[in-house]
């Protein structure tokens, strides 16, 4: 296949670490000290205040509490999220069989966007996530194509991988998929990754305040509104007992009260729920169980409306958008200073908390051109922050690596399953992604897009060079 250049066994060496540093260097400076979102703002409130929480995972708490010094600064955080972000995307970059006049142009038109280096100097657990799962994918690409890895190095990128993705609950089936794979695979690295990962996630814990933060209930929104959406049906399926049993949470009437399905984080109702009922507990599950079955159609619409991130075109259609695109209302009506409307934002513009900034007159200056820039790509967040959308050239690159094998199918799965998996647990559990969550596929979907445009633009190239030569002729 004329895309496909370069099928070697050996790294291509291209591009370079030294330039690579470069890049993830310079988005550190221009953005300094770097980007702190409502999530990252409240974990180190904790922190300031001596409490916990296991919310993102312990082991990222602890990570958090390391690098920004107990909630001092943030600047080391971000240094260090650009670099392993930078890092890892090039070891998944360099491990494609593609010419180094595509890969250089693919990979560089990649990583100078905001949509790259902003969201790597972001303090927040997804740029780990991200890593991890780049490096995971780096790693499945290099075992289907042969390419010579040491074992001991093999072992400290596959625990590296599954450390970084352990800083999510969300990730950790990926890490569970991977082990399982590993196994089948290679049952000399079982025993060190799974030990990586149970150490990483027990040695953690200790002091961590299960619940001590503000979203101790969270854990079971996603459940609450499949039931609310269900219940506030006037045609829903639920018997008497069902609904004596959902009284105890809720009044009949406020269940029955309709509401948008559409985020975990409008949920007016919440201050009437009684948490105290709300548990992992036979009654709970089993009334979930049965109204979801009696309901599937509510129940399935509960989830697509909120999970629109994670679902593919033409099949399913997009999500809001970060800007209102109502011409007709207001400028900023019903939106913060940076016009964020949702939770579609692509691009984090700032740090939400005053103190954590530092100000170098010089290098703000420069990250108004940032600031620019990301402006206006948050304009079409709807679309640079659609995953679902981007997942189509992330599994074609993907698709197309694994037809150099002869069981094509079978080791497509095995390379493409860390995303898959990722976006069919946020549609399964209904947990309602922002495009950070799944910024690995937006990520790898421009970088395979620019690939394909490369490719396609050599191409037309060789092609209208050749007519020329014929037409002389």
């Amino acid at each position: 296949m004329s895309l496909l250049r370069n099928v070697n066994k050996q790294d291509s060496g291209i591009p370079s670490v030294k330039s690579a540093i470069v890049v993830a260097s310079v988005w550190f400076l221009i953005t300094f000290p770097g980007r702190a979102g409502f999530d990252t703002v409240y974990a180190i409130q904790l922190m300031r205040d001596g409490e916990t929480t296991n919310w993102w995972t312990a082991w990222y708490f602890r990570i958090l509490q390391v690098l920004t010094f107990n909630g001092k600064n943030i600047f080391v955080f971000a240094l260090f999220g650009i670099l392993l972000l930078t890092l890892s995307f090039l070891f998944f970059v360099r491990g494609l069989p593609f010419s180094t006049k595509v890969l250089n142009f693919a990979f560089y038109g990649t990583v100078i966007s905001p949509i790259f280096g902003v969201f790597g100097v972001t303090v927040q657990h997804d740029v780990l996530q991200t890593s991890g799962l780049l490096l995971l994918l780096g790693l499945e690409i290099r075992n289907i194509r042969g390419m010579i890895m040491s074992t001991n190095k093999k072992l400290f990128l596959y625990s590296t991988s599954f450390a970084l993705m352990a800083t999510s609950h969300a990730a950790l089936v990926t890490v569970s998929l991977s082990i399982l794979i590993l196994i089948i695979r290679y049952r000399q690295y079982f025993l060190a990754t799974a030990l990586t990962v149970g150490f990483v996630s027990l040695t953690t814990l200790s002091g961590i305040g299960v619940d001590s933060s503000w979203m101790k209930n969270g854990k079971f929104d996603s459940i609450i509104l499949d039931l609310k959406c269900i219940a506030q049906h006037p045609d829903a399926r639920i018997n008497e007992t069902q609904w004596k049993f959902l009284e105890t949470m809720m009044s009949v009437s406020e269940w029955k009260n309709p509401v948008s399905c559409s985020s975990l984080s409008f949920m007016p109702f919440k201050e009437n729920l009684n948490y105290q009922n709300i548990g992992i507990n036979t009654v709970f599950i089993k009334t979930y169980v049965l109204l979801s079955l009696q309901n599937p159609s509510l129940w399935a619409q509960s989830h697509i409306v909120r999970t629109t991130i994670a679902l593919p075109p033409p099949f399913f259609r997009s999500p809001e958008n970060m800007v209102d695109l109502d011409y007709s209302k207001p400028v900023g009506e019903g939106a913060n200073w940076a016009l964020q409307k949702g939770n579609t934002i692509i691009i984090h513009p700032s740090v939400d908390d005053p103190s954590l900034e530092i100000e170098v007159p010089i290098l703000h200056q420069l990250d108004f051109l940032v600031q620019a820039v990301s402006f206006v790509i948050n304009q079409a967040s709807w679309f640079w922050g659609w995953a679902g959308f981007w997942l189509w050239p992330t599994l074609l690159l993907l698709l197309l690596i694994a037809s150099l094998g002869n069981k094509w199918f079978l080791i497509f799965l095995t390379t493409a399953y860390p995303v898959l998996s990722l976006h069919l647990l946020y549609v399964v559990f209904g947990w309602g992604p922002t495009p950070r969550h799944l910024q690995v596929t937006i990520i790898v979907g421009i970088f395979a897009s620019l690939i394909f445009i490369r490719q396609f633009v050599i191409v037309s190239k060789d092609a209208f060079s050749k007519s020329a030569i014929d037409s002389r002729d």
